[in-house]
């Protein structure tokens, strides 16, 4: 029997119709004059010091971006120095306030990192940007190379990174089996990222599967949450800004995105609007690493506060 909150969220998943997929094809090579006329904001966050705040390969940010940080008045105050080399790289560090409540199976801290990652504030969904650019504090991004990285991809709602690698068994198979192929490593030596929430997350598991079977989701993506790009300017980043912060909520039971991000968004119609990127397309492209001197701290992810 499924729990109360994922009854609730079935209410409104439950029915959606199978969709194909649509991929979106690359912008024409005409569209790269437009590079320099892009907005971008990027931005990233560390709510109670889950990241640790690197003092070297910190990305630099080229004139004509924004960059913001948003750490909790704790974080800044403990890592003044490393924050004093990021805004040398052109970042702005911001105070975050808005701290969650914790639940039953998510820190205050945890949930309160999820909730500026998908439901940041508004002025900066809202503003004068044209694309919003997230990726993991221990992330490493050549900021210079974005713009056109991103205008090859113009047409798209959503530029998401494709999970595939992790299981290189499901890259031709499509998202549902890298889904399963993530449950199954969640189900065993990775137990311990759902420690505390493992019932709700493979009730999830149980209740995507039936409607994959019953052809009511098609679930031709699954995404790493590490890094997306959102299209501010598309007739659809009403539905993408729902669909992530539908994830948000479903976040207050499991910490997890992956398992929610390509439900929700094919749920509002999305699946058409968005380019997959692969782990070798960021590295080659855009410098992609993930910091091999930052460690995060797995007591802050199983921490209820």
């Amino acid at each position: 029997m499924a729990f109360s909150w994922f009854c609730i969220v079935f209410a409104a998943v439950g029915s959606f119709a199978r969709e194909p997929t649509c991929l979106l094809q690359m912008a024409p090579p005409n569209s790269m004059n437009q590079v320099n006329t892009l907005k971008i904001a990027v931005y990233t966050e560390n709510i109670g010091g889950y990241e640790e705040v690197r003092m070297e390969g910190i990305p630099s940010v080229p004139s004509g971006m924004d960059a913001f940080y948003f750490a909790d008045l704790e974080t800044l105050e403990k890592n003044e120095d490393a924050f004093a080399f990021w805004r040398k790289n052109g970042w702005t560090t911001i105070e975050y306030t808005d701290m969650q409540q914790g639940t039953e199976q998510v820190s205050g801290q945890r949930l309160t990192a999820k909730k500026v990652k998908f439901d940041p504030p508004d002025w900066i969904t809202e503003g004068e940007w044209n694309w919003l650019v997230h990726f993991d504090a221990h992330a490493y991004v050549y900021l210079e190379k974005l713009p056109s990285f991103i205008q090859k991809r113009s047409n798209a709602s959503l530029i998401m990174h494709n999970w595939c690698r992790p299981s290189r068994m499901c890259c031709s198979q499509g998202g549902f089996d890298c889904f399963q192929a993530e449950a199954r490593k969640l189900r065993n030596h990775a137990r311990q990222r759902i420690e505390n929430s493992s019932q709700e997350y493979f009730q999830w598991v149980s209740d995507v599967t039936e409607m994959v079977k019953n052809s009511t989701l098609s679930l031709p993506h699954y995404f790493e949450g590490n890094i997306f790009m959102r299209n501010l300017k598309s007739k659809y980043s009403g539905e993408v800004k729902k669909a992530f912060k539908e994830v948000f909520g479903a976040n207050h039971k499991v910490p997890r995105d992956q398992p929610f991000l390509p439900v929700f968004l094919e749920k509002h119609g999305l699946n058409p609007e968005i380019i997959t990127v692969s782990l070798h397309e960021l590295r080659q492209d855009l410098g992609w690493k993930e910091n091999p001197g930052t460690s995060r701290l797995i007591s802050n992810l199983l921490h209820v506060g």
